[in-house]
């Protein structure tokens, strides 16, 4: 849930919330305590549920405790020592799911998850398994899409309705072209890339759309392929020709320059939607349009991919277990939760069902009356596997490197891909 964001953002560290839930006279069951650990918007999303869960479960009483993901992970990592503290439930970035599942301290949810798994995106069931066991369940997708600005399509003397869009945006190459239209006639930059800070977030992306990866399905390095050489190639032409804008992520130029219109699309995920609202561009209602990703070959391929996601899993050393499981099917896999976790806080549903609901249909005002949610509803059943493995931060440290010296000229795009996958091998041991 907003992946790789800075800990800063968001997040309220080492306080302890506790919210005791009351016995009622119609029960006689013994009361169960279980611990939460996650950072303070998962808590804020869970805890809007609570009132629900205590009349389902008025014997189980949570305690939420508000870690940001660094100790999280760190404690979790030294969680198989039976004198260190645990959760009984806890939030982990997919990115991060292998790494915690190879300390051997989560608990093998396989055959509970089993009668879950048709109901949940499913590609979020490859991000929850680690050597073909299940270890967390499903929280929330990050699916991917185009956000683009009507006023400065118009301004190009461009189609800015979706429908016209979509159409004329329907290739990377016809992005590339209407990048140069745009740039020539409004002087705004198409997207923003930056070059000597890139965090090879984008990269990513791309490559997932393409159902590539820096591994693939047998966790061999996969990076040095031409197709992989190819989207790196046009992320530099773009740059390169002037056609992006070179800012970093969550700093104040960023956010201006997507306020005012400096450029005219966001390749992003849906938890985007409430940024733009809220605090990024909240002055730009009726601005914004949003239609899916351009296609590598014409009518062929996804056009989506993601971008974040997290999910519960349980400590295997939890004495709770029954209880967790409990507070973790009715978080995740009751629809009522999920929609009202989606509807208060944009926590975009991997549950499937939930995108029937009117609410996915919705005009939205902030998109001129467009309908959007429904648009990130139908491009998450789409979207293709993505194997993180216990080395993704070793892999997207070495290749964010390497991006980083082919867009600052340093070498051509194969070359570095090239670079980076030997790094990968040598410092990781794979294949």
């Amino acid at each position: 849930m907003l992946h790789r964001l800075p800990v800063a953002v968001g997040l309220l560290c080492m306080t302890l919330l506790t919210v005791v839930l009351p016995l009622t006279a119609a029960t006689d069951q013994t009361p169960i305590s279980i611990t939460y650990w996650g950072w303070s918007y998962t808590i804020d999303c869970l805890k809007d549920n609570m009132d629900e869960f205590s009349k389902a479960n008025p014997n189980i009483q949570v305690t939420f405790t508000t870690l940001d993901p660094y100790n999280i992970y760190r404690r979790l990592g030294q969680a198989v020592s039976s004198s260190v503290q645990i959760p009984d439930v806890v939030v982990i970035e997919d990115s991060h799911l292998p790494e915690i599942a190879f300390t051997g301290g989560l608990l093998d949810l396989t055959d509970r998850a089993a009668p879950l798994r048709a109901r949940f995106n499913s590609f979020k069931w490859t991000n929850s398994t680690y050597n073909g066991r299940v270890y967390s369940i499903p929280w929330d997708s990050g699916p991917v899409a185009l956000f683009y600005r009507r006023d400065v399509f118009a301004k190009a003397d461009l189609p800015s309705a979706p429908d016209a869009v979509a159409k004329l945006l329907e290739t990377w190459d016809s992005y590339y072209q209407t990048a140069k239209t745009i740039k020539e006639k409004t002087g705004a930059y198409m997207f923003i890339l930056p070059g000597s800070s890139n965090d090879g977030r984008l990269f990513e992306m791309l490559l997932q759309q393409q159902g590539l990866g820096y591994f693939d399905r047998n966790g061999k390095v996969a990076l040095d392929n031409p197709r992989a050489v190819k989207t790196l190639d046009f992320l530099g032409r773009c740059y390169k020709d002037g056609l992006t804008s070179d800012n970093t992520a969550w700093t104040d130029p960023w956010e201006k320059a997507i306020a005012d219109g400096t450029v005219a699309t966001i390749i992003g995920a849906a938890w985007m939607n409430n940024m733009l609202k809220t605090w990024i561009a909240e002055n730009t209602s009726g601005l914004w349009g949003v239609v899916p990703l351009p296609v590598w070959v014409k009518d062929a391929g996804v056009r989506t991919s993601n971008d974040g996601g997290t999910s519960l899993a349980i400590a295997k050393r939890s004495k709770k277990i029954p209880a967790a499981w409990t507070f973790v099917q009715f978080m995740l896999a009751r629809k009522e939760s999920q929609l009202k976790m989606m509807k208060k806080y944009d926590s975009f549903p991997a549950l499937e069902e939930t995108y029937a609901d009117p609410f996915f249909v919705e005009p939205d005002p902030f998109y001129a009356e467009q309908p959007v949610r429904i648009i990130f509803a139908e491009l998450a059943k789409q979207i293709p596997a993505w194997y993180y493995t216990t080395d993704y931060a070793k892999a997207n440290s070495i290749c964010s490197a390497e991006i980083q010296a082919f867009l600052m000229g340093a070498k051509d795009a194969k070359t570095a891909l090239a670079n980076a996958a030997r790094t990968i091998r040598l410092k990781t041991k794979r294949p």
